[in-house]
């Protein structure tokens, strides 16, 4: 054999954990391999007292890029300066205020389109309580456009907990788990989303809303027990989806941190994450498709062929290590959730090979 392998995560795969415990800024961050892009959408994010976005733009090329972002919130697109002709240097990473270019957003998406170079991209979303920093994460791309959408990952815990500190104090309102939901088009988006729960011990929930064009709309999710969700998003026209999900523990003294589930295609091929030694993680599989699919987990502690109907899901248990799931056709989307002391972090499974059909040359 002459040792090649395909491109991909097959081939070479990294992933980043840190736990952060400062005055500033307190919290679980993860963030994974991600394919340069010369455009992208990061759904989720607050503006609001207490509340700091930052757009972290890395360009890897050789070549200089110009960015231009596109902010959709409740209100609409906003007109505002600065958000065009933006300079991203070869090699480099630039650091986009959007607190400060756009206050006071408490939901909304950025489109983010460059020329030259192409990006990789990141939130870095962090929340202040009063005087007391109270969560953080990095939020990653969410899966293109479409009418049908799934959120793996939506692992509940410590909704008790939740609940009493809300009821106890105000400052804890934001506690509350929401699905914001982006429509980019020019046409209203009626849309229905399925909470759907691992078993019969977990009653999920359904929302329903109309998306207005180039908006962006958080909707409560309210009610779920502790348990293992998936979100399945059906739509009249191609939308974009996140869910913040909180996790809150107060058995010894208030932890509080939150992540931004992102959208997530069902793929096809070969994939593979890595899995942290630190903490607890689960490998939160969703069938979004209405055929049964079979899959081949290895790694992490697991070595199966399993199968998982039309609409279900499933959280393995895995350690740390590279773990790899295998499919003869698309039908599984997957995130890797890590919680560490009751902080959370979330690192979709994504595949990041060129596809021919998304590359383009110009012969002259």
């Amino acid at each position: 054999e002459s040792g090649d392998s395909e491109q991909g995560s097959a081939m070479a795969t990294a992933s980043q954990l840190q736990q952060v415990n400062n005055a500033r800024i307190k919290g679980l961050v993860g963030a994974a391999c991600q394919k340069p892009s010369s455009e992208f959408w990061l759904v989720g994010g607050d503006t609001t007292t207490g509340r700091e976005s930052l757009l972290l733009l890395t360009n890897p090329s050789k070549v200089d890029a110009t960015v231009n972002l596109q902010v959709l919130s409740t209100e609409g697109e906003l007109k505002i300066s600065g958000l065009t002709a933006i300079s991203v240097p070869h090699e480099d990473t630039v650091i986009i205020p959007i607190s400060a270019l756009a206050p006071k957003l408490s939901m909304f998406a950025v489109h983010v389109q460059s020329t030259g170079g192409a990006l990789a991209g990141w939130l870095q979303q962090k929340a202040v309580r009063g005087t007391s920093a109270a969560g953080v994460d990095f939020i990653a791309p969410v899966a293109d456009a479409s009418k049908n959408l799934v959120i793996p990952g939506f692992l509940v815990r410590g909704a008790k907990d939740a609940s009493a500190l809300k009821k106890a104090n105000p400052d804890f309102a934001d506690l509350t788990n929401v699905l914001s939901v982006t429509n980019p088009g020019d046409e209203p988006a009626e849309i229905t989303a399925q909470v759907t729960g691992s078993d019969s011990k977990t009653f999920g929930t359904v929302l329903q809303a109309t998306i207005a064009p180039r908006s962006t709309v958080d909707l409560d999710i309210k009610g779920l027990a502790d348990g293992d969700y998936a979100i399945f998003i059906e739509s009249s026209a191609k939308i974009l989806a996140a869910a913040k999900l909180n996790r809150t523990n107060k058995t010894a003294s208030v932890v509080t941190d939150f992540v931004w589930l992102p959208s997530v295609s069902a793929e096809a091929g070969s994939r593979v994450i890595n899995v942290p030694a630190a903490g607890i993680s689960k490998l939160a599989i969703a069938n979004p498709t209405d055929k049964t699919v079979e899959y081949s987990i290895n790694g992490g502690g697991l070595a199966a062929n399993l199968k998982l109907a039309p609409g279900a899901l499933v959280s393995l248990l895995v350690t740390g290590g590279a773990v790899s799931i295998t499919t003869s056709e698309p039908g599984l989307a997957a995130t890797l959730i890590v919680d560490v002391d009751s902080s959370i972090a979330a690192v979709p499974m994504v595949e990041y090979r060129n596809l021919g059909g998304l590359i383009s040359v110009v012969i002259r």
